[in-house]
């Protein structure tokens, strides 16, 4: 990112690169591929694969692997690491590259071992690290499920649906709002909103009602959020609305949800 940012964990300067931004990057470029067929998109999505591979791996054995957040940093967290591991599971999927097959796989185990019997993920593994909020968890569905697909391996996909049916649970109130963390609603926040919608579009496939749930909770995040000139709110506490309208926590992640329900079946 252009700008320094303090995790609850470390402190990052300006410019470094991150796990999290390389894969949404990385998903782009293989989005661009499989559209027009230019193998120098398909390249760089590969070159992403090995810097995370090269630059990121926290820990391997011959079981597992976990994927860390930034260069030099040994926090591990959940969503970044499955996040990976998806982007290594389409990369395979498109080079028939079995290396990411094998890699990627150690991941998803690594985090699926963390799923709790209810079908919860901790954020991460550090002692601040164990809540489990709403928006991270839908991460994970989606990256699990991408994976899934991508690689044909189905192992974890009963994990996977005790997790989904846990999502829709405990993070959403009846008429369609986000609650935070699973255990307290506040602050309600328009990414939590925009996440469920596109968990909700991209499991559809596995999960038919999918499809309904994110049409409501798109429906409650435009009635609530979003104002008169068509840019969405930040977040509501308690105590009132912040409004301003944030382009990647809330515009960016609105408009991708709300353009992956107008194009579903």
């Amino acid at each position: 990112y252009p700008f320094p940012w303090q995790a609850r964990a470390f402190f990052v300067p300006r410019g470094t690169p991150n796990t999290v931004a390389t894969v949404f990057g990385g998903q782009a470029l293989c989005d661009l591929f499989e559209r027009t067929g230019d193998e120098g998109l398909l390249a760089a999505a590969q070159a992403s694969c090995r810097f995370l591979c090269e630059h990121l791996v926290l820990m391997e054995d011959g079981q597992r692997l976990c994927f860390g957040y930034v260069p030099g940093e040994g926090t591990r967290v959940h969503n970044a690491n499955l996040l990976a591991a998806s982007l290594l599971g389409r990369v395979h999927r498109l080079t028939g590259d079995t290396g990411l097959l094998t890699r990627s796989a150690k991941a998803v185990r690594y985090s699926m071992e963390h799923l709790d019997p209810e079908g919860d993920w901790p954020y991460g593994e550090r002692h601040h690290h164990r809540f489990v909020d709403s928006f991270h968890t839908g991460f994970n569905l989606v990256a699990v499920h991408s994976w899934s697909r991508d690689t044909g391996d189905h192992t974890w996909l009963a994990a996977l649906d005790r997790a989904w049916h846990r999502y829709w649970s405990v993070f959403w109130l009846p008429d369609g709002a986000p609650r935070y963390y699973r255990h307290r609603t506040y602050p309600l926040d328009i990414h939590a909103s925009a996440q469920g919608i596109v968990t909700g579009v991209r499991l559809a496939d596995r999960h038919p009602a999918g499809l309904e749930r994110a049409a409501w909770v798109a429906s409650w995040a435009i009635r609530h959020f979003q104002s008169p000139a068509g840019s969405f709110a930040c977040r509501r506490t308690r105590w009132g609305t912040v409004r301003i309208p944030y382009l990647r926590w809330a515009q960016a992640w609105m408009h991708y949800g709300l353009s992956l329900l107008a194009s579903a079946p």
